[in-house]
């Protein structure tokens, strides 16, 4: 067998001081109010990792009261039309942002709580391993080895692709303390290898 090291450069992936970056994109994306946040971050095939299950599953929580937050980071204008609509169809929409593309998707993690990926399948998720650097909880499905590494390991917080699924794991993530989310992602890292790479 072959062992091949972890190409993310932990140097660069890292979270900011108290994460404040992060807090300030919360702020600047949903108000003051929000309590919680997801994110989801990926460049396509939004079917295939989950994109519309994961809106279905914010609708079936109280968001009012939990105040829960999406952010959809990746895609252009028409790869996400359907998928606004759909959010205002499930009357989300003040609970959801569409940012499309960036150069540097930090700032969006590093706002999260979680990372949500409900993915069918994935060769090599990347995201997953960039979530970890940036001390965000992974929700996702056993898709691949980062998950299945990650889930083994108790290092992420594993869902099944429904939104029934998706939404209790969310609500599992929510009322973990801080500390606790953090023991998550530093099991994480332990379990990846992605602690100082680069360094």
């Amino acid at each position: 067998s072959m062992i091949i090291g972890n190409p993310l450069d932990g140097l660069w992936w890292y979270p900011s001081a108290e994460r404040q970056h992060g807090k300030s994109t919360r702020h600047s994306l949903f108000g003051p109010g929000m309590m919680h946040t997801l994110a989801f971050v990926a460049n396509g095939r939004f079917e295939h990792k989950g994109l519309g299950i994961l809106l279905e599953a914010l609708s079936l929580l109280d968001t009012y009261n939990n105040k829960v937050g999406l952010i959809v980071v990746g895609g252009d204008r028409a790869a996400l039309a359907g998928y606004v609509k759909m959010a205002t169809r499930l009357r989300i929409q003040d609970y959801v942002r569409f940012v499309g593309r960036t150069p540097d998707p930090r700032p969006y993690i590093e706002a999260a709580d979680a990372l949500c990926l409900p993915s069918l399948y994935e060769s090599f998720s990347m995201v997953l391993a960039q979530a970890v650097c940036m001390d965000t909880v992974v929700i996702t499905t056993a898709c691949n080895g980062v998950a299945r590494a990650l889930l083994e390991s108790h290092a992420a917080i594993e869902c099944q692709r429904t939104p029934q699924s998706i939404a209790e794991a969310i609500t599992k993530m929510m009322y973990r303390s801080t500390s606790a989310r953090l023991q998550i992602t530093t099991q994480a890292k332990i379990s990846s290898s992605v602690t100082n790479i680069g360094g």
